[in-house]
């Protein structure tokens, strides 16, 4: 397969998996060959890098800078009566995979997109390519 063919069949697949499993954006796509082995000898080091990303801590100042940042370019949408999520702190409090603490007003009014913006947010600023992360939205008190 010529370069050209080989990228525009790279590219159909890559098309196809992002339709049929949106939810796995952030994991690594590797491109091997059992019949050539082509590609095997980057798996070992993507499953090293995952696993690094997968027991990573960020340090509370520094993910509560990233989230506020997040939270001020885009302020969060207002509930059917007009109100808004307000954020207060976050804190990591887990890893394997890592959980995030996000301390607000009412989690009740947070929005699925919004949600989603502040994941892709954090997975734009720290990183967690190949593993899962978990928001665990609390009642600040």
């Amino acid at each position: 397969v010529d370069d050209g063919a080989e990228s525009q069949a790279r590219s159909a697949i890559e098309e196809a998996f992002v339709r049929a499993y949106p939810f796995l954006t952030h994991a690594p796509r590797l491109y091997v060959s059992a019949k050539t082995g082509a590609g095997i000898a980057k798996i070992l080091p993507s499953c090293d890098r995952v696993h690094r990303e997968y027991a990573r801590v960020i340090p509370t100042a520094e993910l509560n800078k990233a989230v506020h940042g997040l939270v001020n370019r885009v302020r969060p949408p207002a509930t059917s009566s007009g109100r808004h999520l307000k954020f207060y702190y976050a804190a990591q409090t887990g890893t394997k995979p890592p959980v995030f603490a996000l301390y607000v007003n009412n989690p009740r009014y947070r929005h699925k997109n919004y949600v989603s913006y502040l994941e892709r947010g954090l997975r734009e600023r720290f990183g967690f390519q190949g593993t899962p992360i978990v928001l665990d939205w609390k009642r600040s008190q």
